[in-house]
């Protein structure tokens, strides 16, 4: 089954998602995320 993941608040996303929706903030500071693979 597909699997859609994105940002807190669209972070990132296309601006016009941002214009859909009313009272999203993205801020890089708090809605960035990023993972740490250690072998």
């Amino acid at each position: 089954a597909p699997v859609y993941l994105s940002f807190p608040h669209f972070h990132k996303a296309d601006p016009k998602l941002l214009e859909a929706v009313e009272g999203l903030k993205p801020d890089p500071a708090l809605h960035e995320t990023y993972f740490k693979i250690q072998p």
